[in-house]
């Protein structure tokens, strides 16, 4: 019998955070809430899994902060950029292999229709 490869994730889940993001220049003028979702998939499980300690996965307080401290004075003009930003960063953040699935959400675009804002995803994996 062959063992079976396992899969671990970790899903980053509504990081909602103030980012300068547009085109026209309304847009430009202050920051905007978009919401970041995440999915990161490890080549190998964290340590973690089996050692049960803090040192042997990532701090989640950690990577907000990271991506807060890489983002919040940047000026982006559209979300497809932002997602491949927020791509490069977690590829950077993780040491390890991983494959990675990004998706952006801008909350409130200026079109009013758009009830539930827009969204774009970039990665090397589907969300499922």
């Amino acid at each position: 019998m062959t063992k079976q490869a396992t899969i671990s994730s970790l899903s980053l889940n509504g990081l909602c955070l103030d980012v300068f993001l547009g085109i026209y220049p309304e847009e430009k003028q202050k920051k905007q809430t978009v919401r970041i979702d995440a999915r990161i998939y490890f080549s190998q499980p964290p340590g973690a899994c089996h050692s049960d300690q803090l040192e042997d996965t990532y701090c989640y307080n950690k990577l907000v902060r990271y991506l807060k401290k890489k983002l919040t004075k940047r000026k982006i003009q559209l979300i497809e950029n932002l997602a491949l930003t927020v791509y490069i960063l977690l590829k950077e953040f993780f040491p390890l292999e991983i494959k990675l699935s990004v998706r952006i959400t801008k909350q409130q675009p200026l079109i009013p229709e758009l009830a539930n804002g827009i969204t774009f995803e970039y990665g090397d994996e589907v969300f499922v």
